[in-house]
């Protein structure tokens, strides 16, 4: 491995012979690494979707993906949105169901109460007496 300065401001000479250079880039801020990688390419007059098919350009689209940087900016692509559906769906799904079952149980036992409630008006009970049977109905329960 070699480590150095090019002689000359021309880097032409360094692709001659299909000769190359492997070079780690690491950005100060990592949501340039699209936007600045594809401005060194061009100006190195290198296609970007022809040096990826090759191996020529590499991105390592684990860390970047992880850090919600992709190709196209802020729109994630189709397989990371598959995998994000795949992985949480079934827990939303889930939430939602039980959301459902408590609401349905909930609302079950609060009818029944107002039936019976309606029942004990029905046959006479005042407001002051509905209320003061509610009251020592949940004493009991404490």
């Amino acid at each position: 491995m070699l480590i150095g300065l090019a002689d000359s401001n021309k880097k032409d000479y360094l692709f001659d012979n299909n000769d190359g250079i492997e070079a780690w880039i690491w950005y100060k801020s990592i949501r340039d690494t699209y936007t600045k990688t594809r401005k060194i390419l061009s100006e190195m007059n290198i296609d970007e979707k022809k040096a990826l098919d090759i191996g020529r350009v590499f991105y390592n689209k684990d860390i970047l993906e992880h850090s919600m940087v992709y190709p196209k900016g802020i729109i994630p692509p189709k397989s990371v949105v598959n995998l994000a559906i795949e992985k949480y769906g079934i827990a939303f799904f889930l939430t939602v169901l039980f959301a459902f079952i408590i609401y349905g149980a909930f609302n079950v036992w609060n009818t029944r109460d107002l039936k019976e409630i309606a029942l004990l008006k029905s046959t006479g009970m005042t407001k002051k007496q509905v209320r003061q049977m509610i009251l020592n109905f949940y004493k009991l329960l404490e």
